[in-house]
């Protein structure tokens, strides 16, 4: 069995990276990245499976779904965005997901989603929850404001 790596490649938010981070610990070793933008483009050599866990925020390019039959996935953690739900979570789209299923959502608006559409789903909250804790108390508070140099402050207010 080979093992397969969920990303996002064209990436600016880090917390894209820190839930592959949280995949990937769970993962023997990592043979394939595969671009959650295009989860359909895997192509393995004599068809062979590939394990992924299928967690995150999903997804921007929904042509792009269902994902290709090379993957063998754990579906935990999924979050789906709501503007695109008609486009890619009916027929073929909702079919692969209810034979891949329960699938494990991150948040209560996935599950109830899935659950609007026949879909086998549960609760599991965000993979990254299983990151162990830091052991310093310093926080880091990454762009949040952008553009900075553009934006000052007076008294309480952004101008």
């Amino acid at each position: 069995m080979k093992y397969g790596l969920l990303y996002w490649r064209e990436t600016n938010n880090i917390g894209d990276d820190i839930q592959a981070y949280a995949a990937m610990r769970f993962l023997p070793r990592v043979d394939y990245l595969i671009d959650r933008e295009a989860p359909n483009a895997l192509e393995t050599p004599a068809n062979e499976r590939v394990a992924v866990i299928m967690n995150g925020w999903l997804l921007y390019n929904t042509f792009n779904w269902p994902p290709s039959n090379a993957l063998y996935p754990l579906c935990v953690s999924m979050h789906f965005v709501d503007k695109h739900q008609a486009d890619y979570l009916n027929g073929l789209g909702g079919d692969w997901l209810r034979a891949y299923g329960p699938v494990g959502c991150r948040d209560e608006y996935t599950r109830n989603l899935l659950a609007s559409k026949n879909i086998d789903a549960y609760f599991s909250g965000c993979l990254t929850l299983t990151l162990p804790k830091p052991k310093h108390s310093l926080i880091r508070a990454v762009s949040p404001l952008l553009p900075l140099r553009k934006r000052t402050m007076i008294g309480s207010a952004w101008i």
